[in-house]
């Protein structure tokens, strides 16, 4: 599915058809959602011509990534390769990801030395003057924490605290416009207050917990082909992406439901057996095999 979905994006973005909206929606799919599975995906055992399609759909969802110019999403992407490179002791294929990228930078700045400039200022500075990393997220952040410190304890309420986000209630629709308080946990802070950040700060703090987990678990077993560890992997995006983006809490954005979904089921997903990789492929298990394993007790 996620091959799939790579593929169909590069389809419609090729033919001028922005089917993710904007860019930083498009980066969030890419990088927290397609990459981790396709990373995952080719370090999974397998023939030479399956991992030469493994990695023309990872290379090809890396360049979405890149062309969507979100930096938060590409930090994600790194994080989460990280994790799953480093917990399976693939040190050889980050060292080899590491090479092909200065590569291709390079190649870039020789063959086109203006239009990488122009594209790296797009990447570090956005809209922001040149020197100020951090600018277009810089303003969100101040309008936040300027309403925390006015309702410190319970906050402005949740779903409420629009004026943070420069947003204006009408009954017309302008084009371009968005909200935007650049940081998941920012607005949690702001609608919640102290009372019910705290809560939400346990609840996140289990998740980097039971992450954590996963990855001593995969370092100390070498099993990659566990479902934790993908749900894990997502997981994390999810948990860096959001502190320069403003989806965690949007309820019924696709990320969001995704993200919750994984999280409040990742113990689930650690119970689940491993397939074991060491198996010829005639004797791994079927696929009735396959879903009595994942059934649910009683089932």
């Amino acid at each position: 599915m996620a091959e799939g979905m790579v593929y169909f994006t590069a389809i419609c973005y090729a033919a001028s058809f922005a089917v993710w909206g904007n860019p930083n929606s498009l980066g969030l799919i890419m990088g927290c959602i397609c990459w981790p599975v396709l990373l995952w995906w080719l370090i999974l055992p397998g023939t030479r011509h399956e991992h030469t399609r493994r990695f023309i759909a990872l290379f090809l969802c890396g360049a979405l990534l890149i062309f969507s110019l979100s930096r938060a999403s590409i930090t994600a992407a790194c994080l989460t390769s990280m994790f799953l490179l480093l917990g399976a002791r693939r040190y050889r294929t980050v060292l080899m990801g590491v090479s092909l990228f200065a590569a291709i930078l390079l190649n870039m700045f020789l063959l086109a030395p203006e239009r990488f400039q122009s594209a790296s200022d797009t990447f570090l500075y956005k809209k922001g003057e040149r020197g100020n990393l951090m600018d277009s997220r810089q303003m969100p952040w101040e309008r936040s924490l300027r309403n925390f410190r006015e309702h410190p304890w319970l906050g402005l309420g949740f779903g409420v605290a629009d004026n943070s986000a420069n947003w204006r209630f009408n009954y017309v629709t302008i084009g371009q416009q968005t909200r935007e308080r650049g940081s998941s946990y920012l607005t949690m802070l702001e609608t919640t207050g102290a009372v019910g950040t705290l809560f939400f700060a346990l609840l996140i703090l289990a998740l980097v917990r039971e992450i954590w987990r996963v990855f001593s678990w995969l370092r100390r077993t070498g099993k990659v082909n566990q479902p934790s560890v993908i749900a894990a992997a997502i997981i994390l995006g999810g948990l860096v992406n959001a502190v320069f983006e403003d989806w965690m809490l949007a309820v019924g954005y696709y990320m969001s439901v995704i993200f919750w979904v994984l999280a409040l089921s990742l113990r689930d997903w650690m119970a689940c057996p491993a397939w074991s990789e060491a198996q010829p492929a005639a004797e791994r298990p079927g696929r009735a095999v396959v879903q009595q394993s994942f059934a649910l007790p009683g089932q």
